[in-house]
């Protein structure tokens, strides 16, 4: 890359400049934050005699990159006579298609592969719209995480548990809440089964498996 040396006084005049421009390109409004800045000389510095006429701030504007070109240019194409200008820059625009709907639109860095119309994209959710990045449009359907968690809580339906020992439906993991409370051989439920089947009241199963009446009248009614 070029250095120019523009005189002793050129770093203190350009941020003058820029604080005076509000570090806002004068042309197209773009501030620092979305693009980067330059400080243009309305009359090209090797037309002047000494840095501190060029450098004046009266000759100074603050400009983005592409205004800055395009400024240089209309400057060269006004003043032809002048045998000094001799840079002429090439402004060709920018054109490519869009890798998605194959439609032609300007672009303004070369890894840009999708328009803004496509990059537009509405929330299954909430309906609102946002603006995915160009290599996630074809995967993103939520604005945010929240709506991607409540549409997916209402919509997938899970899939149903069934207790290992009485075959209840249930929610955990394993067992039923009964189940997992009652710490006892599947022998144990499994014979307590057989009795209720065959009438046997709760004190005689109590009796009968060696568990306490409360225990055992609690799992009846569990799986009534």
């Amino acid at each position: 890359m070029l250095k120019f040396n523009r005189g002793y006084d050129w770093r203190k005049q350009r941020r003058n400049a820029l604080r005076r421009d509000n570090y806002t390109c004068q042309f197209c409004h773009r501030t620092a934050e979305t693009t980067l800045l330059n400080v243009h000389h309305i009359k090209p510095f090797q037309l002047f005699k000494n840095n501190t006429e060029a450098n004046g701030l009266g000759n100074l504007i603050t400009l983005c990159r592409s205004c800055h070109a395009t400024a240089d240019f209309e400057y060269i194409k006004q003043h032809p006579e002048i045998p000094a200008l001799k840079r002429s820059p090439q402004m060709t625009q920018k054109i490519k298609n869009c890798s998605i709907c194959n439609t032609k639109f300007q672009y303004f860095e070369s890894k840009t592969i999708v328009c803004m119309n496509c990059r537009i994209i509405k929330c299954i959710n909430c309906s609102k719209t946002f603006i995915a990045g160009q290599y996630e449009v074809s995967i993103r359907k939520f604005c945010s995480r929240s709506c991607s968690q409540t549409y997916r809580y209402r919509n997938i339906k899970k899939p149903q548990r069934f207790c290992k020992r009485c075959g209840k439906k249930i929610t955990g993991k394993d067992y039923c809440i009964m189940c997992s409370k009652m710490k006892v051989s599947e022998d144990t439920l499994n014979k307590m089964q057989a009795l209720k089947n065959e009438g046997n009241s709760t004190r005689k199963i109590a009796s009968i498996v060696g568990i306490g009446k409360s225990t055992v009248a609690k799992w009846l009614k569990e799986h009534d």
